[in-house]
């Protein structure tokens, strides 16, 4: 049987790259449903899904909604219902699902973004040294690097 990654080692590569993804987790699942709780996936910034969270009538709400959370960087909670209705909560946008099964699905959506990096590039000893004093106290915790002779 041949290896299948799971979406920790997606999660593991994308962050390794230092690429924007979210991770899909679901919370809940009422059978009929092809998903258990505990089932995860990350999205990819391009839309591709890796890992499981359901079939075919779940999978396009949560890319959709993957990508929203990506571009506002806020997590999410997205039920998926047969009516699409469910008791309102902060945060939270409900979906009717798109199968005729009768199962309900919750997922719990987080974006997991890059953290900025500043680059700086020149080569007079007094500027660049300045800049690179400067973006010290900005880079902490995050990537950067100097370009040039400082």
């Amino acid at each position: 049987m041949a290896f299948q990654p799971t979406a920790m080692t997606h999660e593991r590569e994308a962050r390794s790259r230092g690429e924007a993804f979210a991770v899909a987790t679901v919370v809940r699942a009422e059978r009929p449903t092809s998903c258990r709780p505990g089932d995860k996936a990350v999205i990819r910034s391009d839309g591709r899904l890796q890992g499981w969270i359901g079939g075919s009538c779940a999978q396009p709400t949560v890319i959709s909604e993957a990508l929203a959370s990506l571009a506002d960087g806020d997590a999410r909670l997205v039920p998926l219902t047969p009516d699409g209705v469910a008791v309102p909560r902060t945060g939270m946008t409900v979906h009717q699902m798109s199968c005729f099964s009768g199962g309900v699905v919750e997922v719990v959506v987080e974006p997991f973004l890059p953290a900025p990096q500043l680059i700086i590039c020149g080569v007079s000893p007094g500027g660049c040294r300045d800049c690179v004093d400067w973006a010290r106290g900005w880079v902490r915790g995050r990537r950067g690097r100097c370009l040039g002779d400082a």
